[in-house]
């Protein structure tokens, strides 16, 4: 992994690593967050290829896929996260992720996939695009020697790049651009290296660590975890399984401009709605909003919807740092396993955008980090959080509590069924 500053030249040595390697095998994918993000790495290796004389045929369209064909009998193409189906069924040589940061982590886990088969390598090339997503924790992990995934991480500097920036460090355009930024900001874009993220609410929730491909257990019930939010928040839903002590996200509901009647057509035309039982909502809710209280409108069957009625727990928890504090609980690692007890499902965009793993839902007008109440300088003003990027936390918060209390955390005998 090379986590690189803006105009490091960080595009042109993925591409030298692949033509170094070119020779061992017979595909190699340049995958970005779009087909633009792979162009400039594209590029350099056509030039590479046709320096050495190598080029069979290129196809190098202003805008969509890429390919490369080079002799004797090998093929390079680029592939887009925006069409995570593609980025399947067939074993690689080697991939480049191109701009990684941008991506979700369930695209990376795919690319791994893709490369197990012929015991294949990966180069992941980008600027960091916040300190507390994947890429960052992955850059912090392959520090390690005897990390899992026999990775390694360096961080290449903008001002490394002296074609650029000839004066180094101390090169006049660099020192704008930290005049500009800030020193932290400075750091992180231009050093490539990653910060430890201030004021956020769950510091303990790592991608790697709490998400996966978990997937509905049919033979379980289905909790709902509910946060209305109110126009123009988010409305939040998260479908949640309890199996032992451990909490599985397995799906969500996360919309902007949707009122409860309509959320709850939703929830109805899951395939897996006759699972659900109960859930928790909001103390709010029962507060009227509109014409009728949120919390009665869940209660309340709808022939229309097909929905029979659900009665909710909506407990005040005063204050939220209470339940803040109760879910952190299940997030640390548990004493006697070393696992945590919440899991979440990768495709869940948006809790894990709160979390900040990835961007919000596309149509999802305001997103961010759930984070401590702050001033411009960062310093931690309140034991409160901020009332807002929370929707999809504060669901599975009332989630906990409703299903856990507030009393101290369970001792667990055995791992869960599920294999995490």
């Amino acid at each position: 992994m090379v986590t690189g500053g803006v105009r490091s030249g960080k595009s042109e040595i993925a591409a030298d690593k692949l033509t170094c390697h070119y020779g061992l095998g017979k595909l190699y994918w340049l995958v970005g967050p779009d087909y633009d993000q792979c162009r400039e790495e594209f590029g350099y290796l056509v030039r590479n290829f046709e320096a050495l004389g190598l080029v069979k045929n290129v196809h190098f369209p202003s805008r969509d896929q890429c390919t490369l064909d080079i002799a004797p009998d090998i093929r390079i193409e680029t592939k887009s996260a925006k069409y995570p189906a593609k980025i399947a069924g067939r074993a690689c040589d080697g991939i480049i992720m191109c701009e990684p940061g941008q991506m979700e982590y369930e695209i990376f886990l795919r690319c791994m996939e893709r490369i197990a088969d012929k015991d294949g390598w990966m180069m992941l090339a980008g600027t960091l695009e916040t300190s507390s997503d994947w890429l960052a924790e992955k850059y912090k992990e392959y520090q390690n020697p005897g990390n899992i995934d026999g990775g390694k991480s360096y961080a290449m500097p903008t001002w490394g790049n002296t074609a650029i920036y000839p004066g180094g460090r101390t090169d006049p355009k660099v020192i704008q651009l930290e005049n500009s930024l800030g020193a932290e900001r400075f750091q992180e874009r231009c050093g490539g290296v990653p910060l430890k993220p201030r004021g956020v609410v769950l510091p303990e929730f790592k991608a790697i660590m709490h998400t996966g491909d978990f997937r509905l257990d049919s033979k379980e019930d289905v909790f709902l975890g509910i946060d209305p939010g109110y126009f123009p928040s988010v409305y939040a839903v998260e479908f949640i399984q309890f199996i032992g002590d451990d909490m599985y996200v397995v799906d969500e509901i996360y919309e902007q401009h949707l009122g409860t009647d309509q959320i709850i057509q939703l929830v109805a035309k899951k395939p897996y709605a006759s699972l659900i039982r109960t859930g928790a909502i909001d103390v709010a809710s029962k507060q009227h909003h509109g014409s009728q209280p949120d919390y009665q409108i869940w209660k309340t069957p709808n022939e229309d919807a097909n929905w029979a009625g659900l009665s909710l727990d909506s407990r005040q928890i005063k204050p939220i740092s209470d339940g803040v504090n109760r879910l952190r609980t299940f997030l640390r690692p548990h004493p006697l396993t070393g696992l945590p007890q919440v899991h979440i499902n990768s495709r869940c965009r948006g809790i894990l955008s709160e979390l900040g793993v990835c961007k919000p839902p596309e149509g999802i007008e305001q997103g961010g980090i759930w984070r401590m109440k702050m001033d411009s300088k960062g310093t931690i003003l309140s034991s409160e959080p901020e009332d807002k990027h929370n929707h999809g936390c504060k669901a599975l918060m009332y989630a906990t509590v409703s299903h856990f209390g507030l009393g101290i955390r369970p001792r667990r005998s055995s791992v869960s069924s599920i294999d995490i």
